[in-house]
């Protein structure tokens, strides 16, 4: 996937389309021995800022924190391909 590629994220939950930003920021992680790559998405887009577009709540789990009941929104798995 290169910079500005429209790809398909998607996961058991849901599937988004999106553009894709690839950046030098965001370096990938070693876990297990095995490299990962981490994704960021916009959580959404503001009131009447004249944006549209998927929403990555399609993809996040419905779980919550046992202790404070606040939901687990912030990691959840996706894959990402680049649409044709």
């Amino acid at each position: 996937v290169k910079h500005g590629d429209k790809v398909r994220i998607f996961n058991s939950r849901g599937t988004i389309s999106a553009y894709a930003l690839v950046t030098e920021r965001v370096q990938p992680l070693k876990v297990q021995g095995r490299m990962v790559e981490m994704v960021g998405m916009i959580w959404h887009f503001g009131h009447g800022c004249g944006v549209s577009g998927d929403s990555c709540n399609q993809l996040t789990p419905s779980i919550g924190d046992a202790n404070t009941g606040i939901p687990e929104f912030k990691a959840f798995l996706v894959d990402i391909r680049k649409e044709a």
